[in-house]
């Protein structure tokens, strides 16, 4: 299951207009958690985090101060929320699915994508588009075997490559993606939607993953987030490990300023989902974080996160419980 990133608010156009009551005052969209104040208002969770002055919160619409005790989770709404019916993200592309809200994150694995090599326009569901991209498209750039990203392509391993070349890592593995704004400029166009990281094993023996990237936002976060997914890949130890793939993993964007202001993401793998299980194909649906970052955070002044246009990711995967031989 993917995790969200409580960000400000939905920005997704719905079937329905949307009853006023359901609008955070301060995001003006949807409300995303809803919180609600004994005084009646309702916030979004980040939004509400801001009316924060010392152990006190002062609401916005009538002034009021209130206690910590005095914000609820408003979980009656956030059910009605989960329900309304929206359109895909990707109605431009021609995809027509309408459903709930609650079950968007799960069409995207099914949604239309159009394939990003240049001089290819296919489209095809998402979850057999990187396949198609990599090994299918007449259109497929070669394969580097660098263990950086360094241009608009796609970048992978080589899987001739040497032993000495593939990296493995007690759980631990920094990714350094640079060109990142023309890697943006890449993606904003539509010729490159995603960026696949250097797999690498989760210790000598271990899982075969890797980090994809979409430097403009997938599924909820399109065009207004940085999105971060964890992909479960075929690898040479399958047979030794534990399946469904169940370990902790967490997604750091590392602040190159030195205010130490870092990104952190986590989730819980959900074992009943296709991504987590035993590979059958080069790799699985991609999982992870569609709202990991904002791009006003991203970009922002007073973050560090872009440097000499190289941005750093970190990726922990808990190793607690896995065999060892």
């Amino acid at each position: 299951m993917a995790c969200f990133r409580q960000g400000r608010g939905y920005n997704i156009r719905f079937v329905y207009p949307l009853d006023a009551r359901l609008r955070c005052p301060i995001g003006i969209h949807l409300l995303r958690r809803s919180f609600q104040t004994d005084c009646g208002h309702r916030y979004c969770e980040d939004c509400i985090k801001q009316l924060k002055i010392g152990d006190q919160f002062k609401c916005p619409l009538d002034n009021r101060e209130l206690s910590p005790q005095q914000i609820h989770e408003d979980v009656a709404c956030n059910s009605e929320i989960l329900k309304l019916q929206c359109f895909c993200t990707n109605k431009n592309l021609g995809c027509e699915w309408t459903g709930q809200l609650s079950v968007l994150e799960d069409h995207y694995q099914d949604c239309l994508g159009i394939c990003p090599n240049e001089g290819c326009n296919v489209k095809m569901p998402k979850r057999n588009l990187g396949g198609h991209m990599i090994e299918e498209c007449q259109f497929k750039k070669e394969p580097t075997s660098t263990m950086e990203v360094s241009g608009p392509q796609v970048a992978r391993i080589d899987e001739e490559v040497t032993m000495s070349e593939t990296t493995y890592d007690d759980g631990i593995f920094f990714w350094k993606i640079k060109n990142f704004g023309r890697q943006l400029e890449d993606a904003v166009a539509g010729r490159n939607l995603f960026i696949n990281s250097p797999y690498f094993y989760v210790g000598r023996n271990g899982y075969k993953v890797c980090v994809r990237v979409y430097l403009n936002g997938d599924g909820m976060g399109e065009g207004t987030h940085l999105s971060l997914f964890f992909v479960v890949m075929r690898g040479d130890y399958d047979a030794l490990l534990p399946w469904p793939f169940q370990q902790k993993v967490s997604f750091k964007l590392i602040d190159q300023s030195g205010n130490q202001q870092h990104i952190v993401e986590s989730f819980q793998p959900d074992p009943q989902s296709p991504s987590f299980q035993r590979p059958t194909s080069k790799m699985n649906v991609a999982s992870g974080c569609p709202l990991f970052v904002p791009k006003p955070i991203l970009h922002g002044a007073r973050g560090g996160y872009i440097k000499d246009e190289t941005v750093f990711i970190k990726i922990t995967v808990d190793t607690n419980g896995l065999p060892i031989y």
